[in-house]
């Protein structure tokens, strides 16, 4: 599992978007990007950063890499709690625990309060179908979506999953209508 970082040389930031994996992050001296103003320069000498697994002020010249995102430490779905930031540690633990537990819904529905990361959790479970060109949508039922007579995509309907539920994808998208 890697995960992106952007590399630091003598205190800048370098442009170059290296990928490290656990073992690699626990050698090298971390920062959370919002150390950094709008144009990419530490607010101060001195940054609170990850030194061997724990928090510690160092001075920017001993960075290494910036982290992209400021919820890049946190899991799934952690970033899915909204203000995870004024949230009680046990609390966002129980949460985030408790949101691997959940089911799917029969209706799904829109999060009244959201944090912005719904959408790439939706696109990168697997369970929705994305288009792999753009195109018309030429045909559509309720088993089968064809774009420009070429791409067909077969949905899934009730296919078994794990604790007794199943996955039925639905049809979105409409005869005539352009998808990316």
């Amino acid at each position: 599992l890697l995960t992106p970082y952007r590399e630091v040389k003598g205190g800048k930031l370098t442009g170059n978007i290296v990928h490290l994996r656990a073992d690699e992050e626990m050698k090298t001296v971390l920062s959370p990007c919002d150390a950094l103003d709008t144009e990419g320069k530490f607010h101060s000498g001195n940054v609170l950063a990850r030194v061997d697994g724990e928090l510690a002020e160092v001075n920017v010249e001993e960075v290494n890499f910036v982290d992209i995102a400021p919820k890049q430490i946190v899991g799934v779905s952690a970033s899915l709690i909204p203000f995870l930031e004024h949230d009680d540690a046990n609390r966002a633990l129980m949460g985030s625990n408790m949101q691997r537990q959940a089911v799917p819904l029969i209706r799904v529905q829109p999060p009244c309060v959201a944090t912005g990361m719904e959408q790439h959790v939706g696109r990168n479970s697997g369970m929705v179908i994305k288009a792999r060109n753009a195109g018309t949508v030429t045909y559509v039922d309720a088993e089968r979506i064809i774009i420009d007579n070429s791409d067909e995509y077969v949905l899934r309907k009730f296919v078994g999953l794990n604790e007794r539920t199943c996955l039925n994808q639905k049809v979105r998208v409409k005869p005539g209508q352009k998808v990316k």
